[in-house]
């Protein structure tokens, strides 16, 4: 599973490759979350509009809200499902139902 902040770049460097290549769909996403966007935007604008689509103010507070997220969280949870699915322990799946 990727961290979350590395999605996150990901988007923004997705993002700026179509804006490049003139994509209508990719320019006017920009211009939904950023509307005073310069004319050749960078990769800066790009990760200020990510940050600005997902409810930040900025793509620092972007970066730190997702560098304090928990990622392991939802692995343990698929780990014990699939090791209860494995055994056929129902007493594991009723636990991890109740959660």
């Amino acid at each position: 599973m990727l961290a979350p902040q590395v999605c996150v770049r990901s988007d923004a460097k997705r993002w700026l490759k179509a804006l490049r290549a003139n994509d209508p769909d990719a320019i006017a996403r920009l211009r939904r979350a950023l509307p005073d966007v310069p004319a050749q935007p960078g990769l800066r604008v790009v990760q200020h509009a990510v940050a600005r689509e997902r409810g930040f103010k900025d793509w620092y507070s972007l970066v730190q809200a997702h560098q304090h997220a928990p990622i392991d969280a939802p692995s343990a949870l698929v780990r014990e499902l699939l090791a209860a699915h494995e055994t056929g322990e129902t007493g594991a799946l009723e636990r991890l139902r109740n959660r």
